[in-house]
C-alpha cells in the first residue's frame, strides 16, 4: 500500500527519483572531508531559513520593540532560546563555511576553465551571505548591535564614488534609527531569497555546460566537487574503479560535520 502511494506521487512529482538521484549519485573515490564545505553552506542557509521564520513570528522590527521581542522570544517562547542560538551562530558558521569554500576554490584552481561561470556565482553567493550578516547583525539592537552597525555604516560611506548612494541605501544619513531598521529587517529576507535563486538557478542552468565538460557538480546546487589535479573529476574517476564504491559519501561526510558545529547553539 505505502509502496503504491509513493509510486503515485513519484509518477506526479518525481520527488522520489529526484531524492534517489540526488542521495546516490556517483561520485570520485577520491572525494572525502574537503569536499563538504558546499554541502555544509546550503546546510547552515537552510538552517537560518527556517530559524529566520520561526523567529520572524514574534520579533518586531521598530527601535522600541526589537530588543524586547527578543527578550519576550528568548524567555517566555516555548524552544526560543534555542532557535535564536542556532540563528546567531549559524550566521556565523555560515559566513566562515563559505569563505572556506572559497578560499579552497581559489586555492585549488576550480575557478579556471571551464568553470568561471561557477566561480562569479560563488562570488556573489559570498557577497550575498556578507550581506546576510550586516543586515542581520543591528536587528537585536542592543548596544553591540548599534554601534557596530554605526561603523559599518561609516565605513560604506567612504567608499570612493560610492560613498553617498550607499549611505542612502542603508538608510544612515540621519543616523541609526527607525528608518534604518525597517530597511534592514527585509533586506535580511531579501538576502536570503537572493542566496536561494543564486545557489539553485545559476548554477542548474549551467549543469549541462559543466556535465559536457566532464566537471562534477551537484544538480540544483551551487556546491560542487573539487579536485586537486584539476581534472575535473575524471582522473579520479578512473582511479576510483579500484577504490571505494562510488555512493554519495560526501554527504554522509557532511552529515557527520554538522553535530560538531551546533552544540555550542544555546549559547546565546
Amino acid at each position: 500500500m505505502v509502496r503504491r502511494i509513493l509510486n503515485w506521487l513519484d509518477h506526479r512529482t518525481g520527488l522520489e527519483t529526484a531524492v534517489k538521484e540526488f542521495m546516490l549519485e556517483e561520485i570520485p573515490a577520491s572525494s572525502g572531508w574537503p569536499q563538504v564545505f558546499g554541502s555544509m553552506a546550503l546546510f547552515f542557509f537552510l538552517l537560518q531559513a527556517v530559524t529566520g521564520l520561526l523567529l520572524s513570528f514574534n520579533y518586531a522590527p521598530t527601535p522600541g520593540e526589537a530588543y524586547k521581542s527578543l527578550r519576550f522570544i528568548m524567555t517566555e517562547v516555548t524552544g526560543g532560546r534555542i532557535i535564536r542560538g542556532l540563528h546567531h551562530w549559524g550566521a556565523s558558521m555560515m559566513i566562515v563555511v563559505v569563505a572556506l569554500h572559497m578560499a579552497q576554490a581559489v586555492i585549488w584552481g576550480a575557478y579556471k576553465k571551464p568553470r568561471e561561470a561557477t566561480w562569479m556565482a560563488g562570488v556573489m553567493l559570498l557577497l550575498i551571505t556578507l550581506g546576510f550578516g550586516l543586515t542581520g547583525y543591528l536587528l537585536p539592537w542592543d548596544n553591540r548591535a548599534y554601534w557596530g552597525t554605526v561603523v559599518a555604516t561609516q565605513i560604506a560611506a567612504k567608499s570612493p564614488g560610492i560613498g553617498d548612494y550607499l549611505t542612502r541605501l542603508l538608510a544612515s544619513a540621519d543616523g541609526i534609527g527607525v528608518v534604518t531598521i525597517a530597511r534592514f529587517y527585509p533586506h535580511a529576507r531579501d538576502a536570503a531569497a537572493a542566496w536561494r535563486d543564486a545557489e539553485t538557478g545559476r548554477h542548474g542552468a549551467e549543469e549541462e555546460v559543466l556535465h559536457g565538460a566532464g566537471v562534477s557538480g551537484n544538480r540544483g546546487h551551487h556546491s560542487w566537487v573539487l579536485y586537486p589535479d584539476g581534472s575535473g573529476g575524471d582522473g579520479a574517476r578512473a582511479a576510483g574503479k579500484a577504490g571505494r564504491p562510488h555512493r554519495h559519501q560526501l554527504h554522509s561526510e557532511a552529515r557527520m560535520v554538522f553535530p560538531v558545529a551546533l552544540p555550542n547553539a544555546e549559547t546565546v
